[in-house]
């Protein structure tokens, strides 16, 4: 027998003595320490034997429930910053106006990028939340989303994401108020009231919401709002 046969039948050896997940693990449940034996003789057999545990199912809807609401506070962080990044531009001296023209078309685009993502955020968080409803008991969370899902607000914003995704793009205005005592300069974001009404698909809440709203939305402000009303779920 050759050197390395001899090495292979060694190994194989010391494999078969080496006790198994299974045999690591027992029935559960598991403390720390027998987890990580397991994981370091057979990582993909051990997260196995993790799945088939009962609560294995429910934490991934946490986990699910989690990164979503994550992803949506970061794809509205994104927002209100490319809205204060637009703002910026003006405060530029010296720049020639098509260089500005340019530079302000851009940061416009990623301000409409970005609704365009904070929107989708919003109703994967909603599917995402009822899923997990199903799943769990909490105690006053059901009072919670009920109390939200009858709210304008969301419902308007709803309402926006399917336009947005199905029907048809609504490129918001923009104006500029130069502080000419020396305070901050404000630039805003609008949907108007009129473009708004061009979609046919709100509902009666979300048309209550319109009603309520004046000319246009401010949308930095807008967001912010409905921001805080998810973060108190």
């Amino acid at each position: 027998m050759s050197q390395l046969s001899e090495a292979l039948e060694i190994m194989r050896e010391i494999q078969a003595r080496r006790p198994t997940p299974e045999q690591i693990l027992g029935p559960p449940p598991w403390d720390t320490d027998r987890l990580e034996k397991a994981y370091f003789t057979d990582f993909r057999k051990t997260w196995e034997l993790i799945e088939t545990l009962p609560g294995h199912e429910l934490h991934q809807h946490i986990e699910c429930l989690t990164r979503s609401f994550a992803l949506f506070d970061v794809a509205v962080r994104d927002l209100i910053g490319a809205i204060q990044g637009f703002q910026h531009l003006f405060r530029e001296r010296g720049l020639p106006t098509r260089r500005r023209q340019h530079a302000i078309d851009d940061a416009k685009l990623d301000v409409e990028k970005n609704l365009f993502a904070a929107s989708q955020a919003a109703l994967a968080l909603v599917d995402h939340s009822r899923r997990i409803s199903g799943k769990i008991a909490i105690p006053g969370y059901k009072e919670k989303t009920a109390a939200f899902a009858t709210d304008p607000a969301h419902q308007f914003f709803q309402g926006l994401r399917n336009c947005l995704f199905h029907v048809f793009y609504i490129s918001p205005d923009w104006e500029f108020h130069a502080d000419l005592k020396g305070g901050d300069d404000k630039a805003r974001f609008l949907l108007p009231k009129k473009t708004l009404l061009g979609y046919d698909g709100w509902n009666a809440l979300a048309k209550k919401f319109l009603e309520a709203m004046g000319d246009s939305l401010d949308l930095e402000k807008f967001l912010r709002d409905y921001r805080e009303k998810i973060r108190a779920l």
